[in-house]
């Protein structure tokens, strides 16, 4: 057990740059421009600065899932 979870333990460790720069270009990527109208830009704007506050050590990334939504 203890090397299960000293694995697992170093594959989080070893990934967690890349998540954290994952967490970034996501932020980026929003939109910045009004929306459809889903979403007001306000919100846009939160969850772009959550995710920055997010990716400056405020937070430890464990895994990362990324999903395609398709209308």
């Amino acid at each position: 057990d203890l090397l299960r979870v000293l694995s697992d333990v170093r594959e989080s460790v070893e990934d967690w740059e890349k998540m954290r720069d994952a967490a970034l270009r996501i932020a980026e990527g929003l939109p910045t421009e009004p929306t459809a109208g889903d979403l007001r830009d306000e919100e846009v704007e939160e969850a772009r600065e959550l995710l920055r506050w997010l990716a400056d050590d405020h937070f430890t990334f464990l895994g990362f899932r990324e999903y395609e939504l398709r209308p």
